[in-house]
């Protein structure tokens, strides 16, 4: 996947997400992979790191867009994607803002997810309640 986009000097950078999950850029000196990039969206294929997942999920989320559908479908298929949703949806209750990234998202199904925590469908709806 490239990604491209001009920088102040109106210079085109071109970004792109190699087979490893590495985000490189390619400048007038060649392409240098950048570390943080690489070792954040590649943890999110460790099974151990369900706070990665969950933050690159939220990510997505909030842009409404998937940079990368591969990484973000993982986040939901680790075998933990029980405390994925929750963690989200935990979160969405504290964050006006994801609340409604999760509200408007065509990337996730809000319903379904409340369908599986009544819980937090009931806290979702009571505080929907009170803000009317």
């Amino acid at each position: 996947m490239f990604i491209c986009r001009a920088n102040e000097s109106r210079s085109l950078i071109v970004l792109h997400l190699t087979a490893e999950s590495r985000l490189a850029v390619f400048t007038e000196y060649g392409p240098q992979i950048l570390p943080e990039a690489s070792m954040y969206l590649a943890k999110v294929y460790e099974p151990a790191a369900r706070a990665h997942r969950v933050r690159y999920a939220i990510a997505n989320i909030l842009r409404d867009r998937v940079v990368n559908e591969g990484a973000f479908r993982v986040c939901f298929e680790m075998g933990d994607e029980d405390e994925v949703i929750r963690t989200i949806l935990r979160r969405g209750l504290r964050n006006p803002k994801l609340r409604a990234a999760l509200e408007q998202s065509h990337l996730i199904n809000l319903t379904l997810w409340l369908s599986l925590f009544p819980d937090l469908a009931e806290a979702y709806n009571a505080s929907y309640m009170q803000g009317s």
